[in-house]
């Protein structure tokens, strides 16, 4: 009688992970209900044992990390640049003509971009744009300033 009550309750825990599996397969493995595989959860699971194969590896490297750290931030040093400075750096832009034929698409406000057969990128900034000129060193002692026209 005892073996009875053991095979029962090992035969209906198997049959509700078999329904959780499959419920959990009809919902990810196929798609919309049709007969059609998801390509992308097959990608997803290929993926799956490189995934849990690199946790500990991360694991390490967070507990060693200081999370305040950066590796940019130790390579590159950034400040923004006072008006004086930026408006030398925005006068020493050349202007150029755009060809009649550019389409220019909206980047950010004020700001639209055309990218021409050469793969040169056109920028054509209206009257009023915000903008900033951030400077980086860089860790070899080089200076690199760029024009942030985010508005940020």
């Amino acid at each position: 009688m005892k073996n009875k009550g053991i095979f029962f309750i090992k035969t209906l825990g198997l049959i509700l992970i078999a329904f959780f599996i499959s419920t959990f397969l009809i919902k990810n493995l196929f798609l919309a209900n049709t007969p059609k595989i998801n390509t992308a959860f097959i990608a997803k699971l290929k993926q799956t044992p490189s995934l849990i194969a690199s946790l500990p590896s991360k694991l390490l490297d967070s507990l060693t990390k200081n999370p305040s750290t950066n590796k940019v931030a130790s390579n590159v040093r950034e400040q923004v640049v006072k008006k004086e400075e930026a408006s030398k750096v925005i006068s020493s832009l050349h202007p150029i003509t755009p060809p009649p034929n550019a389409i220019f698409k909206a980047v950010s406000k004020g700001v639209s971009a055309a990218e021409q057969d050469n793969g040169q990128v056109i920028l054509k900034i209206e009257k009023g744009t915000q903008y900033k000129v951030r400077r980086f060193t860089l860790s070899d002692g080089r200076t690199i300033d760029i024009v942030d026209l985010t508005g940020n």
